[in-house]
C-alpha cells in the first residue's frame, strides 16, 4: 500500500467512527472543538470537507 492510500483509508474510518459516536452520544461528546464546530455550523458536510481534503 502506498502511503497516500493508507493515509486515504485512515481518514475515511476516522470519519465514519466519528459520525458513528454522534449518533451515540452527540456533538457535544466531542472533544476535538474543530470537528465540534465545524459539525454545528455546516452539518455533516463539514465534517466530510475536511477529511477530504489532501494530507
Amino acid at each position: 500500500m502506498t502511503r497516500a492510500l493508507i493515509v486515504a483509508v485512515a481518514h475515511g474510518l476516522d470519519l465514519v467512527t466519528f459520525l458513528l459516536a454522534l449518533r451515540a452520544f452527540g456533538v457535544h461528546g466531542e472533544a476535538n472543538g474543530l470537528m465540534r464546530t465545524l459539525y454545528l455550523e455546516l452539518g455533516p458536510a463539514g465534517v466530510v470537507a475536511l477529511k477530504g481534503l489532501p494530507s
